[in-house]
């Protein structure tokens, strides 16, 4: 993996005394990639939550959109403590989550494993976006891929 970065979060907002504007675009988590020594660019995002629900599906499916408008490269996802599976709401209401992980039950050992699983691949696939976004690689064929239980 060349580059990749895990930068320090740091609150830039107190999320007690919200100021219209300043959280606009916060999220829970961003895996940013050096392109040099003072250019990152986002790669993937995470929405952590304890439960799902329709509302949420469709919620972070827009935001997930909106942020890709700015970042077509971007790759998108739900982390959920508290469900065992990924919802059928999920894929009923979903438009442009990228990927879902459902943590309840999984010990800390299998959850490493997936997690270095589903950040290796969501940095591929964000790479091959960007390829594809600026001409350097031209597919003959796309398809999307439903993945059940692993990577």
């Amino acid at each position: 993996m060349r580059g990749l970065l895990i930068i320090n979060l740091c609150l830039t907002v107190d999320p007690k005394r919200p100021v219209r504007g300043d959280s606009a675009f916060q999220t829970d988590l961003c895996v940013f990639e050096a392109k040099s020594t003072d250019v990152f660019i986002p790669r993937i995002v995470l929405e952590f939550k304890t439960g799902i629900t329709t509302h949420d599906v469709l919620t972070y499916s827009a935001k997930a959109r909106k942020h890709k408008q700015v970042y077509p490269y971007l790759r998108y996802g739900l982390i959920v403590s508290d469900s065992p599976v990924v919802p059928r709401r999920f894929f009923v209401h979903n438009e442009s989550l990228d990927f879902f992980a459902a943590l309840a039950g999984i010990d800390a050992t299998k959850m490493k494993d997936l997690f270095s699983k589903l950040f290796t691949a969501e940095v591929q696939a964000s790479r091959c976006l960007e390829e594809i976004g600026f001409g350097s690689l031209r597919p003959r064929v796309f398809r999307t891929e439903v993945q059940v239980d692993g990577l």
